[in-house]
């Protein structure tokens, strides 16, 4: 066992979710996530905290309720100590449903959801080192300056030159920072906020990694093969990347869709200990600080009257945001870590279950079988 990953897993027991020894957890992991679930039932341990595994399949399993509700009937009437439901998830985000109604049926709705997706060694390795409250602040700062901001440009080295319109009072914004409000989930990993620009034009190059909502299995790097987006009221109508099998991959799900090309999703990035992309597919290359645009499926439920089953994101680290009205400018990567309160009222959830009512909101989730 990686000692480096078990001190690390540890550290997110302690300070991301403040376990204490009197505490219970109970692990819900998919097959491809139980080198994580021992990290996580080692490290409970070793703080002498009681803790339960209970394996699953993600997305359709037609045995985990029946599972779920014998594997939480102990703690029924145990309403003195906290029960944490950790689930331990690669691609996907499954179950909320059944999770809940569960949960419902035993009486134990204080139950503290924490929804990991991602669940590698990479996770801890990466994403897990900013604690949530310095998440929450960087996208307090971010949020204060852009919820208003009206216009916006963004640049990049690369040679990323977008012209963005923002509209607040229209399009809702997004804040994963390992955070819940009151009876939400905690999502990681966190850091970053996103909403649906009102309009965006221009040249987006990332040249970070990219992201879908779909199994695929090749290198999903952009560093030595940038992709270069050329977009027009709100799509892309010219696309060019060195890597044949990214454009492949990006030219037919154009094809397949008309949707497809176009932005569902402006993403500002804000997690700083993302500094190396996976070369898998995975929610942790879009928490890297930096901006990313996601074409197809939108973030928007209820306010936008098209759906995609197709999410790609394209990512870019670093680069600069000038708002126009005022031509200050600032770094993505000088965001400060100052204390702020978290603004009233932004979603806290960027990916949603396939069987959650909130489903439709997600654009990052996985959608297909698997």
């Amino acid at each position: 066992m990686d000692n480096f990953i078990l001190e690390k897993v540890g550290c997110f027991l302690d300070n991301h979710l403040n376990i204490r020894s009197d505490d219970l957890v109970v692990i819900l992991y998919e097959v491809n996530c139980r080198e994580i679930c021992a990290f996580v039932s080692v490290a409970c341990a070793s703080r002498g905290v009681s803790c339960t595994e209970i394996p699953m399949r993600p997305l359709r399993d037609e045995h985990f309720e029946a599972r779920l509700l014998k594997g939480l009937s102990d703690f029924v009437g145990d309403g003195l100590r906290r029960l944490f439901l950790i689930t331990l998830e690669l691609h996907t985000l499954s179950h909320s449903a059944g999770i809940y109604r569960v949960l419902g049926t035993l009486g134990l709705e204080s139950t503290i959801c924490v929804r990991m997706m991602s669940a590698t060694p990479d996770l801890f390795r990466y994403a897990i080192q900013t604690f949530p409250k310095e998440l929450s602040y960087r996208n307090s700062w971010l949020l204060k300056k852009l919820v208003a901001a009206g216009e916006i440009e963004l640049r990049s080295p690369a040679g990323t030159h977008m012209k963005v319109v923002l509209d607040s009072s229209r399009y809702r914004w997004i804040s994963s920072r390992g955070a819940a409000s009151k009876g939400g989930d905690m999502i990681f990993p966190g850091g970053e906020i996103a909403t649906f620009p009102d309009s965006i034009e221009g040249i987006f190059i990332a040249d970070f990694a990219l992201h879908a909502n779909q199994l695929i299995d090749f290198d999903v790097t952009l560093e030595r093969c940038p992709v270069r987006l050329k977009i027009a009221e709100g799509k892309v109508i010219d696309i060019n990347c060195k890597n044949k099998i990214i454009l492949s991959f990006v030219e037919g799900a154009f094809s397949d869709n008309p949707l497809a090309n176009k932005v569902g999703e402006l993403g500002f990035g804000t997690n700083p200990g993302v500094t190396t992309p996976t070369k898998y597919n995975s929610h942790i290359n879009e928490r890297v600080v930096g901006f990313h645009l996601g074409l197809g499926q939108h973030n928007q439920s209820g306010l936008l009257d098209y759906d995609c089953r197709t999410h790609i994101d394209f990512i870019a680290k670093g680069g600069d945001v000038m708002i126009t009205s005022s031509q200050e400018s600032f770094s993505m990567m000088d965001i400060p870590s100052i204390p702020l309160t978290h603004p009233f009222g932004v979603v806290d959830q960027d990916v949603f279950s396939c069987d959650d009512d909130s489903s439709s909101s997600s654009c990052c989730g996985m959608l297909g079988q698997i």
